[in-house]
């Protein structure tokens, strides 16, 4: 009798199961969680093919593909993301660019994006604005200024160079500023303002 009762329990699991795992998929919170270390994760295979890109041995790309990882996977780190909002105005000057990691991630995080009307912007990138915050003239030239995997330190002031894209919604078009030398850190999955962005996997 215990053993008809046990294994009516699990058909009982069973059958309610798709409807757990469906319920999950559509929570909000976890499809943005998903999406922030997804993207994170992303960044890291980008890493790896600079590195090999610029020539560098396959197995140092490995090591720093593999550290970059570890930093994704943080649960203190994604935490952080999740809990992040960006300033008013984010991504709309130089100072407050949106950080990214490489161009890969500037076309990836204008994909993300939708218009009102739901459609996806058109986008060009005009160019380099110049570093994201004024450089001393004093200030000599640091490989680190360069390096996506660098990670600043607490208090230490970003010097990196900012792009500039125009980004167009039917009638509107908005400036955006990208700093894309932030790669293997969770990034909150924002949007500017004027646009939406819909989590992905």
């Amino acid at each position: 009798m215990e053993r008809v009762a046990g294994w009516g329990a699990a058909i009982l699991v069973l059958a309610f199961l798709p409807v757990w795992l469906s319920h999950a998929e559509e929570n909000p919170t976890r499809k943005i969680q998903s999406a922030i270390s997804h993207r994170c994760v992303l960044e890291c295979a980008w890493v790896k093919e600079r590195c090999i890109d610029g020539g560098q041995a396959e197995a140092r790309c490995r090591d720093e593909m593999s550290l970059c990882r570890r930093g994704c996977m943080a649960p203190e780190a994604v935490k952080k993301a999740m809990k992040s909002s960006p300033p008013r105005g984010w991504g709309e000057t130089k100072k407050d660019a949106i950080e990214v990691c490489l161009p890969s991630g500037q076309h990836s995080f204008l994909a993300d994006l939708q218009c009102p009307d739901g459609k996806a912007p058109r986008y060009h990138r005009v160019g380099s604005v110049g570093s994201r915050n004024p450089m001393p003239e004093e200030m000599d030239f640091k490989p680190s200024l360069m390096d996506p995997t660098y990670r600043l330190k607490k208090g230490e002031v970003d010097y990196h160079v900012v792009d500039k894209y125009e980004v167009a919604c039917s009638e509107k078009t908005h400036t955006l500023f990208f700093d894309m030398y932030h790669c293997g850190d969770p990034k909150p999955w924002k949007a500017p303002r004027g646009f939406t962005r819909p989590p992905r996997g």
